[in-house]
């Protein structure tokens, strides 16, 4: 995380290696910033998000096998601090309330110039919502179509079927989780690692479209 020099530590989740060298250099350029490396797969990101530390995370969307949207939960579950600003191309409503809806920090389209790029990290790191204008503008169209009194809409709760899609190891998992029993103590009764009831739990989590614990236990009993 942040370091005695404040300088500001980033992590990159983009398929597309030019564009990350792009940002790389940007960022190194400016000083204040500490490129921690970058991430072409966001399944082998997920895989390795517990032993990462980063102040902010920059997301792509469109991934293969994995969304970027995918990856917000995953984030903040693990490092509830850390900050996630989403660059993309993509500026449909869905992308962007999904992303908002999911935890992101910021939204910056790919065509934002270096500064933009480097003040939207600081905004974020500050706990601003840095966006792209054309972004703000998506934002305040959404809020304005909605009625007195009504909120944002939620992201589709998962549905039983969702559930019973587990694997029967998640199954078991999210079952202990719903008798009280803590992460250590669900790893030596399954005997497994408590890394891998970590991986087990955030994939249930992404799999039932859940924030915490709380929500799954419901899905599961509901």
């Amino acid at each position: 995380m942040t370091n005695g020099s404040d300088q500001i530590t980033v992590i990159a989740v983009e398929d597309d290696t030019a564009y990350s060298a792009v940002l790389r250099r940007v960022l190194e350029q400016v000083g204040r910033f500490r490129w921690d490396g970058s991430f072409a797969n966001p399944v082998r990101f997920l895989t390795a998000l517990p032993g990462l530390h980063a102040d902010v995370f920059l997301l792509d969307i469109h991934m293969p096998r994995l969304s970027g949207l995918e990856c917000i939960r995953e984030i903040k579950q693990c490092l509830p601090e850390a900050r996630v600003l989403m660059i993309s191309v993509h500026d449909d409503d869905d992308y962007v309330l999904k992303a908002f809806l999911d935890g992101a920090d910021g939204y910056l389209l790919k065509d934002s110039s270096p500064d933009q790029i480097v003040e939207a990290i600081h905004d974020a790191r500050r706990g601003g919502a840095p966006m792209s204008p054309s972004i703000a503008r998506k934002v305040v169209g959404i809020l304005g179509r909605l009625q007195p009194g009504e909120t944002a809409p939620k992201p589709p709760s998962s549905s039983k079927a969702a559930v019973e899609a587990l694997s029967t190891r998640e199954t078991e998992v999210l079952e202990l989780l719903a008798k009280g029993r803590r992460y250590t103590e669900i790893a030596s009764e399954i005997s497994v690692s408590l890394d891998t009831v970590k991986t087990h739990i955030r994939n249930i989590y992404r799999k039932l479209e859940v924030r915490n614990k709380a929500e799954a236990i419901s899905l599961l009993l509901g």
